[in-house]
């Protein structure tokens, strides 16, 4: 049986690794050099010897007729497994999750009453069925865990699973979780790469709601894209006096100052960077997605998914926030697993990546969240994924005390609020 497990986890792996290098293979050029293609298929042995103590690794393989399931700690292997009947019944409840979270866009259907549609105690219900699909057939014990890893697949790779819901909590408030793309990607970050250069250096530089002249190109775009999101810009402007206080160097580019040059010029000077703008997911050509900085004429400047391979990185690369509002509805795909500029980000080195996956909402929950995330990590001297986990645990905690937005939002213990994913490095 365990030989029968190591070889279904390297088939996934090996599909994995091809899906990436289709993503790479831009042009008819490979690239190569990107540091992300150095990443070698790792085995489950070499996974499980490699694992902290304390923490696990779920890798997930799903198609129309399979559930696959791979657990992975330090002393056990174990594969789950769900049929066709079965996983028909967990894609319905995908389904429904994703119509029922993204409260801006639910808002914009004319839906008068928020609350009755996607109410906190809803999604709760729906995050626990999602919980019975994906995370109870695997024998772990949660109570022990300190750190997770989540290897998605397919349109999981939708699902924030810090927004699973057990037993009258949601999952995140268990354990903090870090998505991977690939097991053999979390090898490369965490072993290889952390083994070479473990030196933590900060240094901030942050840029919020870049403002065009005027935003009419010749791609029709949602016209919400044309948004002033002021909000934003308390985020990085707080996040640089949180990074000032503690000596550490800063740049922050607001509104007609946040150029694609500037941008293109200090990405390589900084550890951290904070994207705050607008972007749009095609979702028939992922690596064709953009966001907007202004142009060298003050035009819109549209910056898509493909360009961002040709960028570079500080060397020491900490985190890229990606905090960009989506006009387009995102789908996934097996194929191209992952957002267009997650990919992309990663390809060039970046060790970790905060994202969102919907629209967000330029008002109090996210500039708290952030700001929470930011202060618990650089003042608390927490690990990303511990950081996220207490900004998420504050907003849940204020949802269940009855504080929320006006004009019948719902709670702030709404997953919408609070569904930020750490994907790559935890540290």
């Amino acid at each position: 049986m365990r030989d029968r497990i190591l070889k279904a986890f390297d088939y996934v792996e090996r599909a994995k690794a091809r899906a990436l290098f289709d993503m790479l293979e831009l042009g008819g050029k490979v690239k190569t050099s990107l540091p992300i293609a150095a990443a070698p298929i790792r085995g489950a042995v070499e996974i499980q010897q490699a694992l902290p103590p304390k923490s696990a690794l779920i890798e997930y393989y799903l198609s129309d007729d399979l559930l696959l399931i791979f657990a992975i700690t330090n002393d056990a292997l174990e594969l789950a497994y769900m049929e066709k009947p079965k996983v028909k019944e967990l894609l319905k409840v995908l389904d429904e999750f994703e119509k029922r979270i993204d409260l801006v866009e639910l808002y914009a259907q004319g839906h008068e009453d928020l609350q009755t549609v996607s109410n906190a105690d809803a999604m709760a219900g729906i995050a626990a069925a999602l919980y019975k699909y994906l995370l109870q057939p695997v024998q772990l014990d949660w109570g022990k865990l300190e750190r997770l890893f989540i290897v998605p697949h397919g349109q999981l790779y939708g699902l924030p699973f810090c927004t699973l819901h057990h037993e009258g909590e949601f999952f995140i408030e268990r354990v903090p979780i870090t998505q991977i793309p690939s097991a053999s990607i979390w090898y490369y970050l965490l072993v290889e790469r952390r083994s070479v250069s473990s030196e933590q250096r900060y240094s901030y530089f942050g840029i919020a709601n870049p403002r065009p002249r005027e935003f009419s190109c010749a791609w029709q775009l949602d016209p919400a894209l044309q948004q002033d999101i002021s909000e934003c810009e308390k985020i990085v402007k707080n996040v640089a006096k949180l990074f000032e206080k503690e000596r550490l160097s800063t740049c922050i580019l607001l509104r007609e100052k946040a150029t694609y040059a500037l941008f293109k010029e200090y990405l390589k000077d900084y550890t951290i960077v904070d994207l705050q703008t607008h972007a749009y997911y095609d979702p028939g050509q992922p690596m064709r997605s953009v966001f907007v900085l202004v142009g060298e004429r003050g035009e819109p400047r549209w910056v898509t998914a493909e360009e961002i391979l040709d960028l570079q990185l500080h060397p020491e690369f900490r985190l890229l926030v990606l905090g960009t509002c989506y006009g387009g509805k995102v789908r996934v795909t097996p194929g191209n697993d992952l957002l267009g500029f997650i990919r992309a980000f990663m390809a060039i080195g970046a060790r970790s990546i905060l994202s969102y996956r919907w629209a967000l909402l330029d008002a109090l929950p996210t500039v708290e969240c952030l700001i929470n995330f930011y202060t618990s990590w650089i003042q608390g001297g927490n690990p990303k994924d511990r950081a996220l986990q207490d900004a998420q645990k504050n907003l849940i905690e204020k949802g269940r005390k009855g504080e929320g937005l006006e004009q019948g939002w719902p709670t702030f213990d709404h997953p919408y609020y609070w569904a930020w994913t750490l994907i790559g490095d935890p540290l």
